[in-house]
């Protein structure tokens, strides 16, 4: 009934933004319906589509926004009163002006040679000074581009933590399509399969993810991830990242806090419609297979054919001497979402279509309202081509040779291509309300996401007593429905002169619905002309999935989150002297449930059955469900039900102090305390047959006391030095708890969590940051991370050399780096003006790790236990080194952006012994993007090229001859041999996963009106 409810919420919300959006397009276009300040109905006219669009912030000297700022045009008369953070916009017919900006208490400034485009947006931003009361009324005149660049410094500068901005105007010059794709960009970000992130080298698990200030779950079946393609780039105003902690933030992060914005009030009104398609050079009219596929598929819901059947229960197996109810309850799993089709990979398509509207409701500017909507559709199908796979069960390439007395290389490959489809649905319906110094905004985001690829792999088993001689071939698909659902109301008031007030309510609810997963296998034979043929197994081994099962998983969260902070302003030193007190109020209700169906194959007494000619379709129909026959066995779990279920309750209260001394120095420093109590109501679990190691023995720390301390010093002007320091307490999600098993067919064995506990982490950093000019940054630093009890996922091997991956809590590590951005503009360069459209954008990052990581040791009664062990080595997907390099020219029409992004090695497997840890060999990824805009059509065309190198990706491990060894019984050493090291040598290291995701180019076309 729940599943329902959600389902017709989902539809019921889907509808309500596209009726939503056709309305309010309606209402856009209709001249009787809308109003300009003064009353007067909208022309929509060709006159009225010639105006530009006047927007920017007025902010103090320190970089905080004014409310209430009068920006006045001189030339007509006509003004605005900036909002609660100091932003404005005004249309203007073209033309040149002079823009005046008052505020009481500060001086009054004149900014001239302003100029407006038809059609364009064109920013001005001001700082101003406090006016010297000797002095009497002061009117500051100066250019715009002076202006304007002055403002926009103090921006970028106000924040007290290290951290990087990407506009929407920045992701827009790449090729990227979602967030995960996006964020590489960033100073000290790498992407995982883009979708995940690690900042400054630490892993997904160790940074944060918060939509329009709210923290958002894990969206991952087995880990702490939040996966980035959920959100396309076409909803985001901004995205902040935050790689130090103030008392206000979330402090359960270690690498970085990625904040991501959405807008509520636009800056003037439009239209915008856009659609796009790709070609991928591996994929675009090529074969792409794929299980039998739903009518709704395209749309990204399940027309019911995957649909788990009510009651399923277990019911006793006995092979030998099965009861009936066995073969009923079978006889309700036979739609066959088994059979393997083929068919031809057609061009990738997107569209979208967005609204902005806002209304001034009085003429002073001062009471507003303002809407945004957007609708984004996404169709992926493209392919992924492996070269060779040797995890799990699959043979290793390289073999020892007794002759040699050495490993070669004997040519075996085992190799495949996993086949990706994927639609994507997203909606924004934001609304924001201003009146004075008083604001209100609701805003909601709706992802829902359909993945289902197929992964088909074919080669020689380890197993096998004859293996060159009986190839196999597995195919696993996992129909995968996401849903990211996010409902926010906030509100920001000013009381009186100085005292501010916000507040937000929220709601966020993540379900991941992995609906008949299917695990198949088959083996081969030659026939009497030589030809092989692959027919289907059916009889699943104890323990495995292989080679006929299906399955459902389900997994759903719902969070509520509150919040309420208080600012106030004080004098306690003089005039050079400024004080805020800040404090506040953050909870939260979080409540997980995962659900987990898993039904083998078996067969009974079918003696004289043919395999070799049945399809699967054939062995699952209702005839077939009988002694003599086959039947559907549900795995038996340890524990009550087949659920896991969770529940945390979150309290945090803060306080803090921003002290600043003139423009010299800003201290921002507090504390925040946290009560954490998590509920485990119930967590089923499957017998972990072979591997049996002793379970660490630690307990949750309820009260979290976490400090933080951000010192800047401004010793001449545009120079920022900047020290910090600060706990963190990183903690584990639900599905980091649960402690059901899961299959990766690129892993080549199952995933499971042991008990873990929460990571304290301090953290210190220094910057020089240097700010020459608009949109310009030079900065070095240094930072340094103490992580107690860090969280690793290790890989065990059992003693059939079987391989386990484990989530678990290593005993502690030191983590450090240095970080360098280069943002600046060519403009200084005195051989043409066509130099100032020319930037160059570069950032690079250098880490270390040193951890003590635990590794499993027999006791002396026999027992594996595990011990702390110092390695000198990466943290999970830790990089020693990452830059981005790039050009971009932008102009009024024509714009040109290439990046090259690299990556060095990364830790992407840890294990027990340092000669089987797997690394990802250094990558580079080359994009450029063309863009040409039609100012009097507001028509922009873009052409994208990504992944133009056509990189391969290799996973591998260090040759085992590169590792010293015992002198007492030649066992194989952690430490490497003088003149090697970990760095990927071609020819000579052992590939283990080789794949390739081909070139991708892309064109879209934008109009907005």
């Amino acid at each position: 009934m729940k599943q329902k409810i959600f389902r017709m919420l989902y539809k019921a919300l889907s509808y309500t933004l596209t009726l939503a959006l056709t309305l309010l397009t309606l209402l856009a276009v209709s001249p009787a319906l809308t109003a300009q300040p003064h009353g007067q109905p909208i022309p929509h006219s060709e006159a009225d589509l010639r105006l530009g669009t006047l927007t920017g912030r007025i902010v103090d000297e320190h970089g905080e926004g004014l409310i209430g700022a009068t920006v006045r045009i001189i030339e007509t008369g006509g003004g605005q009163v900036t909002d609660f953070d100091g932003n404005y916009s005004l249309q203007l017919a073209p033309g040149t002006y002079t823009v005046e900006i008052a505020y009481v208490g500060y001086e009054t400034k004149q900014i001239q040679e302003v100029n407006i485009t038809a059609g364009k947006e064109t920013s001005l931003s001001v700082d101003l000074a406090i006016a010297d009361n000797v002095l009497g009324t002061v009117v500051v005149t100066g250019s715009y581009k002076t202006s304007n660049t002055a403002g926009a410094m103090k921006i970028q500068q106000s924040m007290p933590q290290l951290s990087t901005v990407v506009s929407s105007e920045m992701i827009g010059k790449t090729a990227d399509k979602n967030l995960g794709e996006a964020l590489k960009r960033v100073t000290g970000v790498t992407t995982m399969s883009n979708k995940y992130v690690a900042v400054r080298g630490m892993g997904e698990r160790w940074n944060e993810a918060s939509l329009d200030g709210i923290p958002l779950p894990s969206t991952e079946s087995n880990s702490k991830a939040f996966g980035f393609d959920l959100i396309p780039t076409s909803l985001i105003d901004n995205v902040t990242v935050l790689k130090t902690a103030t008392p206000d933030v979330s402090g359960n992060f270690s690498g970085g806090l990625i904040q991501i914005t959405t807008r509520d009030i636009p800056t003037k009104d439009f239209i915008s419609i856009s659609a796009g398609t790709s070609y991928n050079s591996l994929s675009t009219f090529q074969t792409q297979k794929y299980r039998i596929r739903g009518k709704w598929d395209w749309l990204g819901y399940d027309d019911g054919r995957r649909t788990l059947p009510k009651g399923l229960h277990e019911i006793p197996f006995d092979p030998y001497n099965p009861v009936p109810e066995l073969f009923e309850q079978s006889k309700r799993l036979t739609t066959d979402n088994f059979t393997i089709e083929e068919g031809k990979t057609p061009l990738a398509q997107n569209y979208q279509v967005s609204l902005g509207k806002s209304w001034d409701l009085n003429k002073s500017g001062n009471h507003r309202l303002g809407l945004i909507a957007s609708l984004t559709y996404r169709n992926t199908q493209q392919q992924t081509i492996i070269d060779h796979i040797e995890r799990g069960e699959w043979m290793n390439a390289k073999q020892y040779n007794k002759v040699q007395e050495s490993f070669v290389d004997t040519g075996i490959r085992n190799s495949g291509a996993n086949y990706k489809y994927n639609t994507t649905l997203a909606g924004v319906l934001n609304i924001g309300w201003q009146r004075g110094t008083n604001r209100l905004s609701l805003r909601n985001t709706y992802t829902h996401k359909y993945d289902n690829d197929l992964s088909e792999l074919t080669g020689l088993s380890d197993e096998d007593p004859n293996p060159k001689s009986n190839p196999y071939r597995q195919q696993v698909n996992y129909p995968t429905f996401q849903d990211l659902l996010q409902n926010k109301l906030s509100g920001k008031h000013q009381l009186g002169e100085s005292l501010r007030l916000d507040w937000a309510l929220a709601h966020t609810y993540v379900q991941r619905n992995q609906k008949d997963a299917a695990f198949t296998q088959q083996v081969s034979r030659l026939d009497e002309a030589g030809a092989r043929h692959f027919y289907n197994q059916v009889g699943v081994q104890s323990g495995s999935l292989f080679p006929l099962t299906r399955a459902w998983y389900l997994n759903h969260e719902r969070d509520f989150n509150g919040q309420v902070n208080v600012e106030l302003p004080f004098d306690l030193f003089g005039n050079d002297w400024t004080h805020k007190f800040k404090a506040g109020y953050d909870g939260a209700f979080k409540e997980n449930r995962f659900e987990f169906w898993e039904l083998s194959m078996h067969l009974f007494n079918t003696r004289g059955f043919d395999f070799t000619t049945s399809t699967i379709a054939d062995l699952i129909k209702e005839e077939n469900m009988r002694d003599g026959g086959f039947a559907w066995d549900l795995k038996r779990l340890q524990g009550d039900g087949r659920m896991y279920h969770g529940r945390v309750f979150q309290n945090a209260v803060y306080a803090m102090l921003d002290d600043r001394y003139s423009e010299l120095l800003r201290l921002v420093w507090g504390l925040r305390v946290e009560h954490y109590l998590y509920q485990e109501l119930s967590n089923p679990s499957m017998s972990m047959g072979e591997l049996n190691i002793v379970e660490q023995d630690r307990k949750e720390k309820p009260v979290a006391i976490m400090p933080s301390i951000n010192l800047t010093i401004t010793p001449i002007k545009d120079l920022n030095v900047r020290l910090s320091y600060s706990r963190n307490t990183v903690r584990p999600q639900f599905m980091e708890r649960t402690a059901y098993r899961f299959y990766d067919p690129f892993l080549g064995g199952e995933i499971f969590n042991q008990s873990v506990i929460s990571t304290t982490v301090d953290g210190a950093d220094l910057r020089v940051e240097w700010y020459p000019g608009a949109g310009e940054v030079i900065s070095i630093g240094g930072f340094y991370r103490y992580l107690d009890k860090p969280i690793e996922r290790i890989a065990q091997k059992t003693a059939s050399f079987a391989r386990f991956y484990m989530l678990m809590n290593s005993n502690k590590a030191h983590s450090y780096g240095v970080e360098l951005e280069l943002r600046k503009n060519f403009g200084f360069i005195p051989l043409g003006s066509w130099l100032e459209h020319l930037y160059l954008n570069a950032n690079a990052t250098f880490t270390q790790s040193i951890v003590t990581g635990m590794v499993s040791r027999a006791d002396e009664s026999g027992i594996l236990r595990w011990v702390p062990v110092t390695q000198r080595r990466p943290m999970y997907s830790q990089v020693p080194y990452m830059y981005n390099v790039g050009l971009s020219y932008e102009s009024e029409t024509f714009g040109a952006n290439l990046t090259m992004n690299r990556s060095g090695r990364k830790l992407v497997l840890n294990t027990n012994q340092a000669y089987e840890q797997e690394y990802e060999a250094p990558f580079s990824q080359l994009d450029a993007q063309l863009s040409y805009t039609f100012p009097k059509y507001g028509v922009t065309i873009k052409v994208n090229g990504s992944n133009l190198l056509n990189a391969k990706h290799i996973i591998y491990t260090n040759h085992v001859d590169d590792f010293e060894r015992a002198a007492d019984n030649n066992q194989i050493l952690d430490t490497m041999r003088h003149g090697t090291s970990s760095d990927y040598d071609p020819g000579h290291d052992n590939i283990v996963y080789q794949y390739r995701d081909g070139i991708s180019l892309s064109a879209s076309v934008s109009w907005t009106f």
